[in-house]
């Protein structure tokens, strides 16, 4: 869903000079879940050790945010510093316009649920 998100988003924005761009951090030892009494805190404790540390995983975030060579890219997917192939269901143009609440008339400002604009205009 971020990444249909992220994508739309993008495209939408497209020729306004914002940019929007989705990154994976990995798999990351947070401590979510391992509190979890269910299986699946079973399963988080026994892969921590496999996990990459809070440090490492905010590395993509801070790079793709921070970079200057990536101010203008827009409509992509960073994995470990790198652009990668989304998953094909990421790229669903028509999923994303479902999810996102479909095609407006006044493309490129998408609205918050109050209905205002999500990025201000001059009046």
């Amino acid at each position: 869903m971020n990444l249909l998100f992220a994508f739309e988003l993008s495209r939408r924005l497209q020729g306004s000079g914002v940019t929007s761009n989705a990154v994976h951090p990995g798999a990351i030892a947070s401590g979510f879940a391992m509190q979890d009494a269910g299986w699946y805190g079973v399963l988080t404790r026994l892969a921590r050790p496999f996990l990459i540390g809070e440090e490492k995983g905010a590395r993509t975030q801070i790079w793709a945010a921070s970079e200057t060579s990536l101010e203008k890219v827009t409509g992509k997917y960073f994995v470990r510093q790198r652009e990668k192939l989304p998953p094909r269901a990421a790229l669903d143009q028509a999923a994303a316009l479902r999810f996102v609440g479909g095609e407006r008339e006044d493309r490129g400002q998408p609205t918050i649920p109050s209905g205002r604009r999500a990025v201000p205009t001059p009046s």
